[in-house]
């Protein structure tokens, strides 16, 4: 007999992870009705969604700088609408205190009244089970934890984003004490805490000091092993696909290796090409210039997904950027785990060992990771090495270690824990 189980997610930020998860926990005897703001506009048939209003924060100011209410309201977009361009301008430190004062407890807080009340009805006239919050915007766990008490329903709170112990937060240590007595207050109440690594359950049992905190990473789309592979590239093609985050994830690593192999002659620049998908960045197009590599690395624009994918599997090596602050060790990129189902070899440079980059990589046996400059040219020279004595570069992951992180499994997962609440 199946359950029910209600999910207070605004699915606009929760994607991919939420919808993925939800579309198999059926299988496993959950039933998942779905709470989110009306703005969603994404279509899945695959479970039951509730829509509900939603009051848009500085709805007024969006209007003087004209922006729709589906557009995000960040300080680059601000300031881009002011015409400033400084990167250091006097503007910033009155956008972020801005932010901190009328962001609180998050930019979504104008959705929690009328989730409150589409929840409570749904709670008294459905027969509901359990509840699953998710996080980032922290307003869902805020509305589930009113629910709970109210209902008194077993309740797990997904935090995919971390709240007061965020990697990317950006307010100042002030509101950062604020958020922190928030998120015990509320959170306090959950029956389990689940997040997407070790390192960050790690800090959620320091922080809470409890230890019903437990791992679900993120996965990927089972239908990418379903798709046929494609005919690998020609070329010793090394791909690129996703976000940039400069600052944060640096190229020059392997900028540098690669020219210096091919100066030194180790490889033909006929023989080579590195793709870059997604958006074109100046200070990459000036890495790039810097080392030489003008008629070898390509930015391109935005492709569709499935595009992307092919784009992959037609590559010899796929490249992944860790990021370089230690405190991000916890963070896998969702990329890692498409590279993983796209079953090419994959090349992590940079960043901090013993993060969960390097033990994805170990586990399923789908890549090497780099931090040093002379690592970085050692491992190019084994694969190129390879490339011209086979023509190709064999793919050695382990497929059953790769399968574990299907979306499929994941839901697994949750349905295990909803089963033992």
């Amino acid at each position: 007999m199946k359950r029910n189980v209600l999910v207070i997610a605004d699915l606009n930020q929760a994607v991919p992870r939420m919808p993925q998860i939800l579309k198999y926990l059926p299988v496993y005897g959950w039933d998942p009705i779905v709470l989110t703001p009306y703005t969603y506009l994404g279509v899945n048939a695959d479970f039951e969604i509730i829509k509900t209003n939603y009051k848009h924060n500085f709805a007024l100011l969006r209007k003087i700088l004209g922006l729709d209410l589906s557009d995000s309201l960040n300080k680059t977009i601000v300031k881009e609408k002011l015409n400033i361009t400084s990167n250091n301008s006097l503007f910033d430190p009155l956008i972020a205190g801005f932010g901190a004062i009328f962001n609180y407890p998050d930019s979504d807080k104008g959705w929690i009244p009328f989730a409150l009340e589409t929840g409570r009805v749904i709670l008294q006239e459905r027969d509901i089970d359990a509840l699953i919050s998710c996080s980032s915007p922290v307003s869902g766990h805020i509305i589930a934890s009113t629910l709970k008490k109210e209902f008194e329903i077993p309740w797990i709170a997904d935090l995919r984003d971390l709240w007061s112990q965020n990697h990317d937060y950006g307010y100042g240590p002030i509101r950062q004490r604020i958020d922190k007595r928030l998120e015990l207050k509320t959170l306090k109440s959950a029956d389990l805490l689940t997040t997407v690594s070790f390192p960050w359950a790690k800090r959620l049992k320091e922080l809470h000091q409890r230890d019903s905190v437990k791992v679900i990473t993120n996965g990927f789309d089972p239908k990418i092993l379903e798709m046929p592979l494609s005919t690998l590239s020609d070329k010793f093609l090394m791909t690129y696909s996703g976000r940039f985050y400069e600052g944060r994830q640096s190229p020059s690593k392997f900028f540098e290796a690669l020219h210096d192999l091919i100066s030194q002659g180790f490889i033909s620049p006929k023989d080579i090409a590195v793709n870059f998908y997604g958006s074109n960045h100046l200070w990459i197009d000036k890495e790039i210039k810097k080392f030489g590599l003008g008629d070898i690395v390509t930015q391109y624009s935005w492709i569709p997904r499935d595009t992307a994918i092919e784009k992959e599997r037609e590559s010899q090596v796929l490249l992944l950027f860790n990021w370089e602050n230690p405190y991000e060790n916890g963070w896998p990129p969702l990329k890692i785990f498409g590279y993983m189902a796209a079953q090419r070899p994959i090349l992590a440079v940079g960043g901090n060992k013993s993060d969960v980059i390097q033990c994805l990589l170990k586990e399923t046996n789908s890549g090497y990771y780099v931090s040093t400059v002379d690592e970085v040219k050692k491992h190019i020279k084994l694969l190129y090495s390879e490339f011209k004595l086979r023509g190709e570069i064999r793919t050695e992951g382990n497929l059953d270690a790769i399968k574990r992180y299907r979306y499929s499994e994941k839901a697994k997962e949750f349905a295990f824990l909803l089963n033992g609440l």
